[in-house]
């Protein structure tokens, strides 16, 4: 593995909040930013050529996976499929964002395949310009790491933390008890069933974690989470191939059936829409959005 820096590569659209990654299945995609997935960590690595511009060709090595990327589209010969791994970058920028072409033919723009920006998206070649074909080499920051965790069930309301409860309320962006981080890094590699990858649920505010707790048919709990201690009750896997644009299920990584639920206990008293674990059904209840918080 190279020993050069590594990098985030953030798609303008969307808000800057996806970036390349390697997806379950192999493939080039979008995922939710999140600096401590080596998934969407890259190593640029220049050879010393050019393309057709005079901008320097490189090759993008993903460190998760310690694969190249390549373009594509080229024949069975040893040299076209050489050439399809080198890319370059436009020299116009718009707001720091440029376009990353093959640089063997730098009218294909590496692009997702639809505007409809969300996790798992595949990533392929556009020859237009448009503003998801724009990206940016960033360095990994985990400041950006911070998220909201909003429901279809309610909007303008986000998960948040009361009297030791998770529970739905309106949306505050002051209130950091409504921000949560994804630890992928906690959970050591683990995926589930389906082959996506675990994380941890931390809230900002108090460091504690979300729990599986007692499982399908009650509220989740709350547990602190030891670094040195690992708690298999702690890990949640996010789904976003339910057909719903932008939201996805979130659910147990060791029992996939399981999954966030939103549960009226008093139907009167909007804030009291607490967090259960139910069986899927892909009722709005169990539709949820990650939505990053700039600057936190």
């Amino acid at each position: 593995m190279s020993n050069q820096p590594t990098f985030m590569i953030i798609n303008q659209d969307g808000n800057g909040n996806y970036c390349l990654t390697v997806r379950k299945d192999g493939m080039a995609g979008l995922a939710l930013y999140d600096p401590e997935d080596l998934y969407q960590l890259w190593i640029k690595e220049e050879n010393g050529t050019k393309d057709s511009q005079g901008q320097p060709a490189f090759t993008l090595r993903n460190v998760g996976t310690n694969e190249i990327i390549r373009g594509g589209d080229f024949t069975e010969t040893t040299d076209a499929e050489k050439k399809s791994e080198l890319w370059s970058v436009s020299r116009e920028s718009d707001q720091g964002f440029l376009k990353i072409r093959t640089a063997n033919n730098i009218s294909r723009h590496m692009t997702p395949i639809s505007h409809m920006m969300v996790q798992g998206l595949t990533v392929s070649f556009w020859v237009g310009s448009l503003k998801n074909t724009q990206w940016k080499f960033a360095q990994p920051d985990n400041n950006y790491k911070i998220i909201n965790i909003s429901s279809k069930f309610k909007e303008g309301y986000n998960l948040t933390i009361r009297d030791g409860a998770v529970l739905l309320a309106p949306a505050d962006p002051k209130d950091e008890n409504q921000q949560w981080r994804t630890d992928s890094l906690y959970a050591k590699g683990a995926k589930d069933q389906d082959n996506f990858r675990a994380f941890a649920i931390v809230n900002k505010a108090t460091g504690l974690a979300i729990s599986h707790g007692f499982g399908s048919g009650y509220m989740v709990q709350l547990a602190k989470l030891n670094k040195n201690y690992f708690d298999a009750s702690l890990l949640w896997t996010y789904n976003s191939a339910i057909g719903d644009p932008g939201f996805g299920d979130i659910r147990m990584q060791s029992h996939t059936s399981t999954v966030f639920q939103a549960f009226y206990v008093d139907s009167t008293d909007s804030n009291q829409a607490l967090l259960a674990l139910r069986p899927r059904s892909l009722i709005l209840e169990q539709r949820w959005k990650f939505n990053r918080v700039n600057n936190a």
